[in-house]
């Protein structure tokens, strides 16, 4: 019996060694380059309060089903704050939820122009072309969702 545990502490050491000797052996990681950095960093902007808070109570009202009340909301914020980022995207679901494709699609054309939730908005703009039996500009908006963000895993699903 103690040579079965003193055979089996003695595999274990060698494994043991043998991944502390793999983990050491390993050449070091090419250095990455950094990227040079810009002369002044741009300016950081603080959201206004008041655009956060009416955002807030537009995601409420989307995730209450009421998705017209909800652009309401999130028009309001985008007046009181235009550089707060994904209202433009919020919108463009809220509008699709509320049955506005036009209003929607041209929603997620102004995120993908402002590059802005790029990779959604294509998923959003390929899941609206299919649901209206588009089916070739539907690969078409995935292929980009795919293109624009890889590792968003709803590009790779639709």
């Amino acid at each position: 019996m103690l040579m079965k545990i003193l055979a089996a502490v003695c595999s274990l050491l060698v494994i043991l060694g043998f991944g502390a000797w793999w983990f050491l052996a390993k050449p070091p990681a090419p250095a990455v380059a950094e990227a040079a950095s810009p002369a002044s960093p741009a300016p950081v902007s603080t959201p206004v309060p008041e655009a956060v808070q009416a955002l807030g109570e537009g995601l409420d009202l989307q995730l209450a089903r009421e998705p017209d009340k909800a652009l309401e909301k999130m028009g309001e914020a985008m007046a009181k704050d235009p550089s707060l980022k994904g209202v433009r995207y919020q919108m463009a679901v809220a509008a699709f939820q509320a049955g506005d494709s036009p209003r929607a699609a041209a929603l997620a054309a102004e995120c993908i122009a402002a590059k802005e939730n790029v990779g959604d908005a294509h998923i959003l703009l390929g899941t609206m072309a299919a649901r209206e039996g588009r089916h070739a500009d539907a690969d078409t908006e995935f292929a980009a969702a795919v293109e624009a963000e890889p590792a968003n895993a709803m590009a790779y699903y639709n």
